[in-house]
């Protein structure tokens, strides 16, 4: 038996009109966004007689200098650009050397300003890379230290280095002046336990500085009990303490602490006892009495005689008022 053959019309009446309907709509939009599709693609695609064209100025762009054509928008843009300062080029090559006309005597580059350097065909970003070491002491000892510079190259040294002239110090006393060393005057001495801070700058190396922390470390001690103590003094260099050592006389007495009296500031304060060790010198004296010489000292066991030594001489030992000898 042969199957009969199927028509579409049949489908209809399987479907209800909305089904048909929303079938029909979709259609429709298919068909539309095939269209649309189609005819956006040949709109928007070059011919290719237009690549052509395109790739071949690509190539002609290509063959142009590229600071030619930097140089070009910027002159059309109004915008004028000047050289990175403080870097050099990232290649010899794209900075062109200007041509310099000084013609006059070579330069000597610690002393000449930025107008003459320019002059000799130093780049401007060389001259402040250079005027920013100078500034802060740099010096060039020979021609060839030039390459030192930051953004120094072969070009600029081959431009400039004819009109440089570095000041040698066997034959050019403004390159080097030697430094003569401060003397003691005859017949000048001072008391180092009454020196006032004015006295002390009368010493050579030393001035308002040096002098204050003298004075400052002498109050702190309580006085000096010997000279060599005045070389402790905080930054004093020892050169300058053995210039100064002859002139140096002791002759008041320096001040000692109560250390059965005084209080925990008292004897913390001194630069040889630290604030923990002042407190375990007072909370002994506090538990065992009075103390009546180094040995009484000594039994606190975690201090050396070595270091009791060092500040033994600045303490008294006076009896306190409730001590049971009065």
């Amino acid at each position: 038996m042969k199957p009969k053959n199927f028509d579409m019309r049949h489908l209809s009446f399987l479907l209800t009109r909305r089904e048909r309907r929303g079938i029909a709509v979709l259609s429709a939009v298919m068909v539309v966004s095939l269209a649309f599709g189609f005819n956006v693609h040949h709109i928007l695609a070059p011919d290719r007689e237009t690549l052509v064209v395109a790739e071949a100025s690509i190539d002609i762009e290509g063959t142009f200098d590229h600071k030619s054509t930097r140089d070009t928008i910027d002159k059309d843009n109004n915008t004028p650009k000047e050289p990175k300062q403080d870097s050099p080029s990232t290649s010899s090559d794209s900075w062109h050397m200007p041509s310099a006309t000084y013609d006059g005597p070579p330069l000597d580059p610690h002393t000449a300003d930025s107008t003459e350097l320019a002059a000799i065909g130093m780049p401007a970003y060389v001259i402040r890379n250079w005027l920013n070491y100078r500034s802060k002491g740099g010096r060039l000892y020979k021609k060839e230290d030039l390459n030192k510079i930051y953004g120094m190259d072969d070009n600029i040294y081959k431009n400039i280095v004819h009109h440089i002239k570095i000041p040698q110090k066997d034959n050019d006393s403004s390159f080097y002046k030697p430094i003569t060393k401060p003397t003691l005057p005859e017949g000048i001495s001072l008391d180092i336990n009454t020196a006032s801070e004015a006295e002390w700058e009368f010493l050579p190396g030393i001035g308002p500085g040096y002098a204050s922390r003298i004075v400052k470390y002498r109050e702190q001690l309580g006085g000096f009990m010997s000279v060599d103590q005045v070389g402790e003094t905080w930054g004093l260099p020892d050169s300058t303490f053995l210039l100064i050592k002859p002139a140096l006389e002791l002759k008041t007495p320096h001040r000692k602490i109560a250390i059965n009296t005084c209080a925990i500031e008292a004897l913390a304060q001194h630069p040889y006892i630290d604030w923990k060790r002042a407190k375990l010198i007072i909370r002994y004296r506090e538990q065992h009495g009075d103390y009546y010489d180094k040995a009484d000292i000594l039994r606190i066991q975690i201090f050396t005689e070595e270091w009791v030594d060092q500040w033994i001489d600045y303490v008294s030992f006076e009896p306190s008022m409730d001590s049971d000898d009065l």
